[in-house]
């Protein structure tokens, strides 16, 4: 073999020792594909036979922790949709910060614009916990119905008592002061007309249409996630820490304004929401519902 043919030689073999052993290229973030995860199709990486047709539909009512449920489900799994928490269809690269859009939205485990939710459709969602009304969540439980998914709704429930309180919270009324201005009637009047939140967002017609559901106490729902929900939801590699930001929220009324609340009209309260169709059918399941609680 002659010196050129040798020099040819080593060049070729550097070459390829270069092509096999050559360190991959870095693509920033935001140049790299938006890979999708499908959570209809994914097994349970713990059990293989856990991939089946069931959609959960958690009904998020006002002041049930439902924003505390999204957030903690869709730091946990794949698959989860709603306006509080959103991991479907994710960019794998965002990991646990949200990114805000092109046009403005934000997308994350903790907060997807509440428009956006609904423009980004339901077809690749394993849980659904959207703050709708009851007839948008019905239409929500029929389109997944005609896509084959089985759908399983899932109730917070409360007792009426402190329910009320925690909404007159959310609204900023004075409780203290109508405490001090008016007689027990009076009172108990002005809180049963004028801490009303629920805008429309419970009926029985998304349990009448489910095809099956589950009453639970709405502190709860982590063991809802572990008798439930768990086998049927593809759990992230790596489960998100929980969040710690702090969320703009009314401070809770002092002990003593409870107290003296649930003392004067706690009863009147509990007698005056109980008719309601959400606290009976509640009342069934939970027996905490029915009951006025101590202070």
């Amino acid at each position: 073999m002659n010196r050129n043919n040798t020099l040819i030689c080593a060049i070729l073999l550097a070459f390829s020792l270069g092509y096999i052993f050559r360190t991959p290229t870095y693509i920033p973030p935001q140049e790299q594909p938006k890979l999708r995860f499908n959570a209809l199709t994914h097994k349970h990486p713990t059990d293989a036979s856990s991939s089946d047709n069931i959609v959960f539909f958690h009904m998020h009512l006002v002041k049930t922790a439902g924003s505390t449920l999204n957030r903690y489900m869709a730091r946990k799994y794949y698959g989860v949709c709603g306006h509080k928490g959103y991991s479907s269809d994710q960019p794998l690269h965002i990991g646990d910060k949200p990114r805000e859009g092109k046009d403005g939205e934000i997308w994350g485990p903790d907060l997807v614009d509440f428009g956006d939710m609904d423009d980004r459709g339901w077809h690749n969602c394993k849980l659904i916990s959207h703050e709708s009304w009851a007839e948008l969540s019905v239409s929500i439980i029929k389109y997944m119905q005609e896509l084959g998914f089985s759908m399983h709704a899932l109730i917070p429930c409360r007792d009426p008592v402190s329910h009320t309180i925690s909404k007159c919270s959310h609204l900023e009324r004075d409780l203290a002061s109508w405490s001090k201005h008016n007689n027990d009637s009076e009172l108990c009047h002005l809180i049963n007309t004028q801490c009303d939140l629920e805008e429309n967002r419970f009926n029985e017609s998304i349990i009448a249409v489910a095809n099956s559901s589950t009453f639970y106490w709405y502190k709860n729902f982590t063991e809802i996630d572990e008798e439930i929900v768990r086998d049927h939801m593809p759990l992230r590699p790596f489960v998100l820490p929980e969040h710690t930001g702090k969320y703009k929220t009314n401070e809770p009324y002092p002990n003593e304004v409870v107290r003296e609340v649930v003392q004067r009209c706690g009863t009147q309260i509990h007698e005056y929401k109980m008719k309601d169709p959400y606290y009976k059918m509640c009342a069934q399941s939970v027996p905490l519902v029915d009951q006025v609680p101590d202070v």
